[in-house]
């Protein structure tokens, strides 16, 4: 047996050859160091949100954010459908290293068994101008406040720093299973801007931003991102929408997202094109179901959660009218319901009733209304009375089947066509317990007055200009109108002393 020794010559050659290593290692480490300076380098660079929170409005007049981690509910925020949540991360641990590629990526609830939940994004001031609509108040930023230490430092001098970027939110294409008229996100999204706006996300740094940062968005499965879900494919599901922001910056070391994410409405999609349909919308869910995930820069959804719990939900309208062919006399009954909330259905209805002057006098379709009785404003080849406002009456306190009712005065048309009511729900307190929402539809909604048959019945030598007969003190022409319900006309004259 042998053992093997070391050489001193074997000891120096080993010396060398390490010393050698370590020589051509700094070597290369100073090139790429000189690179660096002269050329900065594109890297793609990935951290933490250090701060996560959203705004917890309150329950006065005017709403004010207290911008919380976590839950947000009845007892301490108001929301409702159609308004949008405002969120807001900060960073403060970028690092820098020439030019540096940054990603965000967050998760936002789509749908939760059929209901929608967040259906798109928009901006701070956008979220504003839906708290005016939807709780009938105004609604304070507060944009730093919650923050303290070094995040309410760096809140502060990046809202003075001047370097923001406003990123366009993209369309979305998807077309979703949970519908009423149509699966089409787009369309929502176009109603919304019809009246708010484009929808922008606002990026805010410390440094300068080097070109145009980009918003993408996926809808995946909440549980493994990387599976896309197809269109149709949140039906009876839980799904998200997964976005990703990238920008780029050689000098940023913090920065700040401003956005809001939309609450999905219920009602009519006839009457409000951004509804789904009822109980549709994120009011239809008892418990905390909506969540947006905490952006990270690691390609998934964030540790963090902030959820929400609804105060006012969208009450399920539902109307029958009333007619009479005779005395052409007409009534409109609303019945709103609501379920899981703790307020009666205050408020009054409002009542309009909508004429097509076009032939034929029928809608478009089986589950249409008449050509462009969607507004409370006349049109083009329809006209728009306004009936008259009556208070809602509780009919029902229980929190699992709250109903209240409401009818409206009698209308009386005076010309030939198809007519339909359209009842506009409006809350009396503030902010508003329950989401304003109107509806009409062609079956319960709508009556005809129908061209008639005309019939002429004269006796003697009746000429025109003679004066009308009457019945019973009642004159017949009168008569003779409301025979128009039902599909006959009597023209009668009187002569002289002579009487039919």
């Amino acid at each position: 047996m042998h053992s093997h020794r070391f050489s001193k010559i074997d000891s120096i050659a080993c010396h060398g050859t390490a010393s050698a290593f370590r020589r051509r290692m700094f070597m290369l480490l100073a090139f790429l160091l000189a690179v660096g300076i002269a050329l900065p380098l594109a890297v793609t660079v990935y951290a933490y949100g250090d701060s996560y929170r959203q705004c917890s409005n309150g329950t006065t007049n005017p709403l004010s954010c207290d911008w919380i981690n976590g839950n947000i509910n009845g007892n301490n925020s108001h929301y409702a459908e159609g308004m949008g949540v405002s969120q807001r991360p900060i960073w403060i641990t970028l690092n820098t290293l020439g030019s540096q590629v940054y990603t965000f990526t967050w998760q936002v609830s789509w749908t939760d068994a059929s209901t929608h939940g967040y259906d798109f994004l928009m901006s701070w001031a956008q979220a504003q101008a839906t708290a005016l609509v939807y709780a009938g108040v105004p609604l304070n930023l507060n944009v730093c406040q919650g923050e303290t230490g070094a995040y309410a430092t760096a809140c502060t001098n990046l809202q003075a720093s001047g370097f923001f970027a406003d990123v366009v939110v993209p369309d979305d294409s998807f077309v979703s299973g949970s519908f009423v008229v149509n699966g089409s996100t787009q369309s929502r999204i176009n109603a919304f801007e019809s009246i708010y706006g484009n929808r922008t996300v606002r990026l805010r740094t410390d440094g300068a931003i080097i070109g145009t940062p980009t918003l993408t968005l996926r809808h995946v499965d909440p549980n493994n991102a990387s599976i896309t879900i197809a269109d149709g494919g949140d039906l009876g599901a839980t799904t998200d929408i997964q976005y990703t922001l990238v920008f780029t910056s050689a000098t940023a070391t913090q920065a700040m997202l401003e956005y809001a994410a939309h609450l999905a409405i219920s009602g009519n999609p006839y009457i409000e094109p951004m509804a789904w349909g009822q109980s549709l919308g994120a009011g239809s869910t008892g418990g905390s179901n909506w969540h947006v995930k905490d952006p990270k820069f690691n390609g998934g959804g964030g540790s963090q959660d902030n959820q929400i719990q609804l105060r006012a939900g969208t009450p399920a309208m539902a109307s029958q009218q009333s007619s009479s062919g005779v005395n052409l006399g007409a009534t409109d009954a609303v019945t709103l319901t609501a379920s899981g909330f703790g307020n009666d259905i205050t408020g009054n209805v409002k009542f309009y009733v909508c004429r097509d002057n076009t032939a034929p006098w029928s809608p478009a379709s089986s589950s249409a209304i008449p050509n462009g009785c969607l507004t409370t404003t006349a049109g083009t080849g329809y006209t728009v009375d306004y009936v008259g406002a009556v208070s809602l009456t509780v009919n029902n306190s229980s929190q699992t089947n709250r109903r209240s009712v409401s009818t409206s005065l009698v209308y009386t048309p005076t010309q030939l066509g198809f007519y339909c009511f359209m009842t506009v729900y409006e809350p009396d307190t503030l902010p508003f317990l329950y989401t304003p929402t109107r509806d009409t539809n062609n079956s319960t909604e709508c009556f005809t007055l129908g061209s008639p048959t005309a019939i002429t019945l004269s006796a003697m030598n009746a000429t025109p200009g003679d004066d009308p007969m009457t019945l019973w003190g009642v004159p017949l022409a009168g008569l003779a109108l409301g025979i128009l319900g039902i599909g006959a006309s009597f023209t009668l004259w009187k002569f002289g002393s002579r009487r039919f």
